[in-house]
């Protein structure tokens, strides 16, 4: 999932959205895709910084912060419990 996060510096007025992607594996792709991403939602923000899968942007008025959040965890099924022989517990 990719994250793009803009503020207004003026009004503090905050919008979020967010779209389906694979985060790509070498930093050099992850830049360039959060690049292109920013681009097209705010053609006049210009980056800033890109550190751990995480880029800043600013344009006129606005900071743009884009990531990539990770797909929530499908939810494991916990394990069943060992069985025990109940006659072996109070065998003396």
């Amino acid at each position: 999932m990719l994250v793009i996060r803009s503020v207004n510096l003026e009004t503090d007025a905050e919008t979020v959205s967010e779209r389906p992607a694979v985060r790509p594996p070498l930093e050099a792709e992850q830049r360039r895709a959060l690049e292109a991403a920013v681009a097209e939602a705010h053609p006049h923000a210009r980056p800033r910084s890109f550190a751990g899968g995480v880029a800043s942007f600013l344009g006129h008025r606005l900071l743009v912060v884009a990531r990539y959040r990770a797909a929530p965890a499908t939810p494991r099924r916990p394990e069943p419990a060992e069985r025990v022989d109940q006659a072996s517990l109070f065998a003396g």
